[in-house]
């Protein structure tokens, strides 16, 4: 039984927060654009990349229809930001590329949190603004057993910090915001998105 103080449900972000990419987006993004003389440095797409994921997948990520229209509505963004049109090659490219190189995998710590608080009786759920694939990726990486609810974005037609992604979430647990925790690792999207509903 756990004690009255604990919240009645807590929710992880994925992304950042529980799983980990092998090699940092913005420096493979940034390696594609410089083999095809457009130079932008990784940490300027690293910044323009938190940009976007503020807002997005509002609109177009939401409506994609497929895990690849989503990331490539998400990189022209990026690009459109950035005043860069490399063209369509560029595009399939660093699709191409994202899926056979980049893989996520969990921090070394993950499991045992997640484990730690399950023994607690705490319930556990993901808000996170993701695609379709994130699905994917949770059971592939041993994540899956611990989550009653997976809350992502593209599926919920609204990304963090929009309030609706959150409400979506406390109405699967049936539970009110102030009995509730989120742990992510942005402070726009996660902290404040979190913040604005209490």
């Amino acid at each position: 039984m756990r004690p009255a103080e604990d919240p009645e449900v807590i929710f992880f972000d994925i992304g950042g927060t529980l799983l980990n990419f092998n090699i940092e987006p913005s420096a493979l993004f940034s390696a594609i654009l410089r083999d095809h003389g457009l130079p932008v440095e990784p940490a300027v797409l690293y910044r323009t990349m938190r940009e976007v994921e503020a807002d997005f997948p509002v609109p177009l990520g939401i409506s994609a229809q497929s895990e690849g229209a989503y990331w490539r509505a998400y990189d022209e963004r990026i690009l459109e930001r950035l005043g860069v049109w490399p063209g369509g090659e560029v595009l399939d490219e660093v699709a191409r590329r994202f899926r056979t190189e980049l893989t996520l995998e969990p921090f070394a710590e993950s499991l045992k949190v997640l484990e730690a608080v399950r023994s607690r009786g705490v319930p556990l759920g993901v808000i996170s603004n993701a695609s379709h694939g994130i699905l994917g990726d949770i059971k592939r990486t041993g994540l899956q057993p611990f989550f009653k609810h997976i809350v992502y974005s593209q599926a919920a037609g609204a990304a963090k910090p929009d309030p609706r992604i959150f409400r979506e979430a406390l109405n699967r647990f049936g539970v009110a915001p102030s009995r509730a925790w989120h742990v992510g690792d942005n402070p726009v999207a996660d902290v404040e998105g979190a913040r604005g509903v209490g």
